[in-house]
């Protein structure tokens, strides 16, 4: 008998359930009465935004989709139709967009029911919401002769029509606002996604590859270049060229070339997750209205004008991303530093950051007085040397490095934002004294390089 209530009462909680689930399910269906008075000064009647799947739009000659999707996180992003290509999006301008669309209120009523006489039998522009079983189709008609600029709009949901008179303002955020759902940056990826860059043309050849030591992205590649050595990447020159690289947005759309720009440099970006398609862009050429020609060839192709002066400044040149500095990180960065002495008397050094100062682990323990700290930082910062050539530098002894004087260790901060990012660990050989010179090896490429002594 005990076992029979416990079925029943097991199946009483199941027709609950399932209840709630129907009413749950029911009403996301329907207007409650307190969503309709919240919003009776709407054109829209009801607002949820969760539960939007899609949004339909014909504007003049052109048909778009916003479709929404969620990952496995449950964050939502959305895609960009036009007729039958994907383009990108501009997630922010959607946002935008879609507030224009919960707020969107008209000036008044229209009585008029002649739908031709308002323009609405041939819209200028219709969008469709559709809002899990809820939809709504929102037409833009002609011209209303007040206020001066509005427009006659209909709205229409499974409850009829109505018709309203909407202002200026309302008819170019709904109209001048599609222009901004498409993104006008080209360049598909981060630079903090990419593992190598190829840079290919009549101006420059390179290829850029993440070194392997960690660290802020900037200063974490390898120039690769025909017949030269690997160096290290000027952390400062390649910030300044991401930097332009990620703000590279096109001025205007134009169509795709029908075959390879003459002088063009091809700049290819290789993703660090190989599952992602990598990227290939065309820069320079002459563009349709003015400016330089940036086209995506892959993936997504598109096509679009840039300033001539910013297209000059991507080509960048292989010497110019050559880094001649003793250190590679930013002086914030930096967290950890030691200077070991390689067989002399001097005791070895051991700093580290601690709250907004430094702390002495080695010779003694204590903290370090910020002035002279600071200014023994910025001078290792800003050593600067020359160059060593491979036949230079064929005899370390001569150089001083065998063996070396000291080796300087710094540790400095990764990347910020990123998924396992590793910390920066710098070394750096310090040689003997030679004729008024001292010679420094970097660990990070093995790049030799020529200080004045009192840098040194």
């Amino acid at each position: 008998m005990r076992w029979w209530q416990t079925q029943r009462t097991n199946l009483a909680l199941c027709v609950v359930a399932l209840g709630l689930v129907a009413v749950t399910v029911w009403d996301r269906g329907h207007i409650s009465t307190d969503e309709a008075k919240d919003r009776q000064h709407q054109l829209l009647a009801a607002w949820r935004v969760d539960d939007i799947g899609r949004i339909d739009i014909r504007y003049r000659d052109r048909d778009l989709r916003l479709e929404a999707a969620r990952d496995e996180d449950g964050m939502r992003s959305w895609t960009l139709r036009e007729g039958e290509q994907n383009r990108d999006v501009d997630e922010q301008a959607v946002h935008a967009y879609l507030q224009t669309l919960e707020y969107a209120a008209p000036v008044r009523m229209v009585s008029e029911t002649a739908r031709a006489k308002l323009g609405l039998t041939e819209p200028r522009l219709t969008i469709t919401v559709h809002m899990a079983s809820l939809r709504y189709t929102l037409r833009v008609g002609g011209e209303a002769p007040s206020p001066a600029g509005g427009a006659y709009v209909e709205v229409e949901d499974k409850r009829g029509r109505k018709r309203y008179v909407i202002d200026a303002q309302l008819w170019s955020d709904l109209s001048d606002g599609l222009a901004q759902l498409r993104s006008k940056r080209l360049v598909s990826y981060l630079s903090t996604e990419v593992g190598r860059f190829e840079m290919v043309g009549p101006a420059a050849n390179w290829t850029l590859e993440r070194g392997g030591w960690g660290g802020r992205t900037a200063g974490a590649f390898m120039l690769k270049r025909p017949q030269h050595a690997d160096v290290r990447v000027s952390r400062r020159a390649l910030d300044g060229w991401l930097t332009e690289l990620g703000s590279s947005d096109v001025e205007h759309f134009v169509p795709l070339p029908d075959k390879a720009v003459a002088g063009a440099q091809q700049l290819t970006l290789v993703p660090l997750d190989k599952a992602r398609a990598v990227a290939q862009l065309s820069l320079g050429g002459e563009c349709p209205g003015g400016g330089a020609l940036l086209w995506r060839r892959k993936p997504l192709p598109a096509a679009g004008c840039i300033d001539r002066a910013l297209a000059r400044r991507l080509i960048i040149r292989a010497d110019a991303l050559v880094d001649d500095y003793v250190l590679g990180s930013a002086e914030g960065d930096i967290t950890e530093l030691s200077l070991d002495e390689l067989g002399g008397d001097s005791a070895d050094i051991d700093v580290a950051r601690k709250d907004q100062g430094w702390h002495m682990r080695k010779p003694h323990q204590g903290p370090v007085a910020s002035e002279p700290m600071t200014r023994w930082l910025k001078q290792l910062i800003a050593a600067k040397g020359v160059p060593v050539t491979a036949a230079e530098g064929s005899d370390l002894a001569a150089l001083g490095l065998a063996p070396a004087r000291a080796r300087l260790r710094i540790i400095a901060l990764p990347e910020r934002g990123v998924a396992q990012a590793d910390q920066r660990v710098e070394q750096l050989d310090v040689g003997q004294p030679r004729d008024g010179f001292v010679y420094v090896k970097r660990h990070d490429d093995g790049a030799l390089l020529k200080l004045a002594e009192d840098v040194g």
